[in-house]
């Protein structure tokens, strides 16, 4: 087995819903209240394996917070190289959890 490696990333804004730049969406958002927030645990079991196959995805657990509701993941999955279906000089990020909380609001909204 390769080289294991953990990463724990997290971010905080606002989302304004229908803006079409990154400063009118958290100026919208914080002026509507509409906070965001995730952490995530990125856990790649095998750097070589994640660099060279683009479909050989990490784990992914954490939690998001939107509209004060706190909504944990678990056993989701985390591509960072993930190819796109025309071609590009770019590679996006792709993520694919569940959250599990009993809030329609939080279940619903992601």
């Amino acid at each position: 087995m390769g080289t294991r490696l953990d990463v724990k990333e997290w971010m905080e804004g606002h989302v304004g819903l229908g803006a079409i730049d990154y400063a009118d969406g958290e100026r919208e958002g914080k002026r509507a209240g509409m906070a965001f927030a995730y952490e995530l645990l990125i856990q790649i079991d095998d750097i070589d394996r994640f660099v060279a196959e683009p479909t050989h995805a990490a784990r992914l657990d954490g939690h998001v917070v939107w509209r004060g509701e706190r909504c944990a993941f678990a056993a989701g999955e985390f591509n960072m190289l993930a190819r796109r279906a025309r071609a590009s000089s770019t590679k996006p990020a792709r993520s694919r959890s569940s959250c599990a909380s009993t809030a329609a609001t939080c279940g619903s909204s992601m």
